[in-house]
């Protein structure tokens, strides 16, 4: 099963924390909803140097959790 989460990305992956980015979307910082996505977005866009937006994406449900 998926569902639909919300992510800031850029040219260098997923938002994980400021100004660091990543290609694992387990390890991206996740939103519900486009709305609240965006106006973090807006909240931080001057502390970032790259160009962001947000996407909606497929996440896997439940997370793969790395425990075998």
């Amino acid at each position: 099963m998926h569902r639909v989460v919300h992510v800031i990305e850029s040219k260098e992956g997923y938002l994980c924390d400021i100004e660091k980015y990543t290609s694992d979307i387990c390890a991206a910082v996740l939103f519900e909803n486009h709305d609240s996505a965006t106006k973090k977005l807006k909240m931080i866009r001057d502390k970032l140097s790259r160009a962001c937006w947000v996407k909606a994406t497929y996440l896997k449900f439940p997370h793969p959790t790395g425990i075998s």
